[in-house]
């Protein structure tokens, strides 16, 4: 069982989530470039230097979605027999199941991540160390930030599990022997 964000699921988290000012950007470090492409393109006449022009436009578009999707991509979760391994940009760890404490938790409890220490975040995305609002450290997995999070607890580690389908996670997690856990104060 895996959970993994592929090269199209990052381009969709990255771009296409409805969030105005990653649009604004893509618009604007792609119109720039085209302009650029079409001022060159028209101003000089030898046709190898057309060329040029189109390759340089497009060579901007893709170090642009590139550069902004490295981060997220391969990002995720994956159960192998008796492991659970997390891989979140600049950070993986791997878990024993048979030692771990599950339980949900809100976003906006004590639990909530409030500050990013490494990791990539991206409109639709959160990944990486931060710290949390109880001033504990977790490794954070947050996909199209779900109001429900996964809390896994082990070897005085804490990670945040978010995505759609979370439900899935946490029964095969108690099937495989991890022990459930009120994290909350009630």
């Amino acid at each position: 069982m895996e959970y993994q964000i592929g090269f199209l699921e990052a381009l969709n988290v990255m771009y296409i989530t409805g969030n105005f000012f990653a649009t604004a950007l893509l618009i604007f470090f792609e119109i720039i470039p085209f302009i650029f492409s079409v001022f060159l393109y028209r101003i000089v006449a030898s046709r190898i230097a057309k060329i040029f022009s189109i390759f340089l436009f497009f060579l901007f578009i893709c170090l642009f979605l590139f550069i902004g999707l490295i981060p997220v991509c391969n990002s995720g979760w994956q159960i192998d027999g008796n492991t659970y391994h997390i891989n979140a940009y600049l950070s993986s760890d791997d878990v024993q199941i048979s030692g771990m404490e599950i339980g949900f938790v809100d976003f906006e409890s004590e639990w909530e991540p409030v500050w990013r220490e490494s990791g990539a975040g991206v409109p639709g995305l959160g990944t990486g160390r931060y710290r949390l609002k109880n001033d504990k450290k977790a490794l954070v997995f947050n996909h199209y930030y779900q109001r429900k999070l996964l809390l896994i607890s082990a070897n005085d580690k804490y990670y945040l599990i978010g995505h759609p389908g979370i439900k899935q996670l946490y029964d095969e997690l108690i099937r495989l022997g991890a022990h459930k856990k009120k994290f909350c104060k009630q």
